[in-house]
């Protein structure tokens, strides 16, 4: 079934959904957290309505970056860090973003909506997947399941320019990953022209190729 086009969407709207999994209790108390959100191939001429949203949701895009990813030198190390959303990474380019706010990977999962469009559909039809996701496959968008995974993630994406100070990034032998597998993975940030929306620290990796962490290829 091919995605409609997103019709006006308020604040309120979103806020009901995160009041349906208590995510406005007590904001205050939580503090400032980071995801990964993922624009998949098929979602992206989407991705100024998606972006819109974001901006709606209240959070700060950090970084992001048009990337491509190598899915054929070590498929095991893209799944290892994007579970079976990884499969999509073949399809073609993705826009990769950091979003910052309270409680991000709870919201930005509201945001999103179920996993399947059609469920999505039924029960938040304005989440994102239920407005421009397509099947299981192509679900429009992914995320950092939580907020250890989310740092893991922004490490080994965006290691030669963070958009936080070293010091802050996770230490190598986190949740016992396996950095040095990750110099086999390249990824293309080409310079096609596309336009990056403002925000803190944008990238400027330009047409060279990097390993997913962040190096060189």
């Amino acid at each position: 079934m091919s995605a409609s086009s997103s019709p006006p969407q308020s604040q309120n709207t979103l806020h009901v959904e995160e009041n349906a999994l208590g995510l406005q209790h007590s904001q205050s108390t939580y503090p400032i957290t980071r995801t990964v959100a993922i624009i998949k191939p098929h979602a992206l001429p989407h991705r100024f309505e998606i972006e819109h949203r974001i901006q709606e949701a209240s959070f700060e895009i950090v970084k992001e970056r048009r990337m491509e990813f190598d899915t054929e030198t070590d498929p095991d190390t893209l799944y290892e860090l994007f579970g079976e959303d990884a499969a999509s990474f073949s399809e073609g380019a993705v826009w990769v973003y950091v979003l910052e706010r309270r409680r991000a990977v709870e919201v930005w999962a509201t945001l999103m909506g179920n996993a399947d469009p059609q469920v999505a559909r039924a029960d938040a039809p304005h989440s994102l997947r239920a407005l421009f996701g397509n099947d299981l496959a192509q679900n429009a968008v992914m995320g950092s399941p939580d907020t250890p995974t989310a740092e893991l993630q922004i490490a080994s994406i965006f290691a030669s320019s963070p958009p936080f100070p070293t010091t802050e990034l996770p230490a190598d032998d986190s949740d016992n990953f396996n950095y040095n597998s990750l110099d086999s993975i390249t990824l293309a940030a080409p310079d096609d022209g596309h336009t990056h929306s403002t925000a803190t620290n944008p990238s400027t990796a330009g047409g060279s190729r990097l390993s997913v962490s962040g190096k060189p290829a």
